[in-house]
């Protein structure tokens, strides 16, 4: 949906207000989720929806941070600011945040730069060049990423070149990903969207997942599969609908509690031993009651606490609460305390290039981060816990922090990508399927490099890409077929 009528907006929050109140919720918290739901509903509609990438990242964050959550307080039947650390603080921070959004959206909403952008390829034989090499070389750099990642706990991976082109042509498999799904649309008319150029790329992506215990990344490929299908103009049919339902299930149910067990005996282990593990769980066909159990009872944070839904275990429904690791976080900085610049500064250092900075940290600042919410437990004090991009800056900068995110640093970055990024090209769509994943968790120094590095990168990745492409001699350079007439414009009127 590129646009939300008001009315709309105005009938849901009407709708989780009412829920809500009716769910035993403080009457100041429920008044600022009102607030917050339309105006989050209005800057979807300035970012421009579902035709920018702007308004989808904005729409991923919002789901993340603060819309899911309250649907599922109404859908366990749970007031809306139980188990929240400092619950009118942390509303209050929230809210400030998103009408500071709102309103430089309402002035910079539209705002695009003259900013380079990726190369996109132009012919059958540019586009079945880049196929390949993207496929091989992203297979080859996710093999030697999770090689040299993947060390015993209590270990430090030590870096190494491999390490460092993995990291660098992982990513890739997405260009093929998308490039497959586009040529396959644009080829079939919009009759078909899959085929087996589509599958090679995400089995690949699939089977890294169930290595790395990444859940969000399976689940990544299949929103970018639709968000591929709905920007070339490709019409889904009800067996689509029921295919994502599915999944859907399947992936609350089987997968992400599978995932969860396999972590837990997989955590401590090489990449070669974690390989041969993997495959001898997958043959013994643990029982979906056990693992479900197991990972329920080995579930929860430190400090006896359980998460923002009491009324369930589920790891996959509790991770997108994110205003309950927001609330720790603003919580614990609620006196006075603020780390300033400690957490930006730490990022920034972790993700220069070790050839810039040899002796650049091991870790960015997420353990650092755990620890002052008092989150990371005495036995693993260096675990990385999500927290959002709000509650770092407030912990940063307090008030002022959250207003300088809402207002400036944030309409820059979806300024950016949207200046360098059109969603209907292959390029456009791999930014958003790097960026949309974590874009919810990220804390603001990760923001901040996000914005500068990953379009340097892309673009870079396109131009080598394209040197590639035009190495090999092709014959009948026929252009790309046209896109269905009913692909859905990027451009804001």
């Amino acid at each position: 949906m590129s646009r939300i009528p008001f009315l709309a907006i105005c009938c849901i929050t009407l709708f989780v207000v009412i829920a809500e109140k009716l769910c035993g919720t403080d009457t100041y918290f429920l008044a600022a989720v009102g607030v917050i739901f339309v105006v989050i509903g209005v800057t979807y509609n300035l970012l421009g929806g579902l035709r920018t990438i702007s308004g989808i990242l904005f729409a991923g964050f919002a789901l993340r941070t603060i819309v899911a959550s309250q649907f599922l307080k109404v859908f366990f039947r749970e007031p809306a600011d139980l188990n929240l650390e400092a619950a009118h603080l942390t509303i209050t921070v929230y809210l400030i945040f998103y009408c500071s959004l709102a309103f430089s959206s309402a002035l910079f909403g539209r705002l695009k730069l003259p900013l380079p952008q990726p190369i996109e390829a132009h012919t059958q034989s540019q586009a079945r060049i880049i196929y390949v090499v993207s496929l091989v070389a992203g297979t080859l750099g996710t093999f030697f990423f999770l090689a040299a990642g993947f060390v015993p706990q209590g270990e430090v991976a030590v870096p190494t070149m491999a390490h460092s082109i993995g990291l660098v042509l992982s990513n890739l498999l997405y260009v093929a990903l998308v490039l497959a799904i586009d040529q396959r649309i644009r080829q079939s008319g919009g009759a078909h969207s899959a085929g087996w150029a589509v599958l090679f790329p995400a089995a690949v992506i699939c089977a890294a997942c169930l290595l790395s215990t990444q859940r969000g990344l399976v689940l990544g490929v299949v929103v970018l599969y639709a968000l591929v299908c709905y920007f070339r103009g490709y019409r889904f049919r009800k067996r689509h609908l029921l295919s994502g339902i599915a999944f859907a299930l399947f992936f609350l149910f089987v997968y992400s509690p599978f995932e969860l067990y396999s972590r837990s005996l997989v955590g401590n282990m090489y990449f070669a031993d974690r390989v041969t593990k993997t495959v001898q769980i997958m043959e013994q066909h643990p029982n979906l009651t056990s693992i479900t159990s197991t990972v329920e009872n080995e579930g929860g944070w430190g400090g006896g606490r359980t998460g923002y839904l009491s009324g369930t275990k589920s790891n996959a429904l509790q991770r997108p609460t994110l205003i309950w690791e927001d609330s720790t976080l603003i919580s614990a900085c609620a006196s006075g305390f603020r780390y300033g610049w400690t957490s930006i500064r730490m990022d920034i250092l972790y993700n220069v290039p070790r050839i810039i900075n040899p002796n650049k940290p091991e870790d960015d600042a997420s353990p650092y981060v755990g620890r002052v919410a008092g989150l990371n437990p005495d036995e693993i004090p260096d675990s990385k816990i999500a927290f959002g991009t709000i509650s770092d800056a407030f912990a940063g900068f307090g008030i002022p922090g959250v207003v300088v995110l809402g207002f400036l640093v944030f309409p820059a970055f979806f300024a950016v990508y949207r200046s360098v990024f059109d969603l209907k090209t292959v390029w456009g769509t791999v930014a958003l399927a790097i960026a949309l994943p974590a874009f919810g968790e990220l804390r603001t120094g990760q923001i901040l490099i996000m914005a500068v590095f990953q379009p340097i990168y892309l673009i870079g990745l396109s131009w080598m890409l394209n040197a590639v492409a035009q190495i090999f001699p092709t014959r009948g350079e026929a252009a790309l077929p046209p896109l269905p007439a009913t692909a859905h414009t990027t451009s804001l009127p």
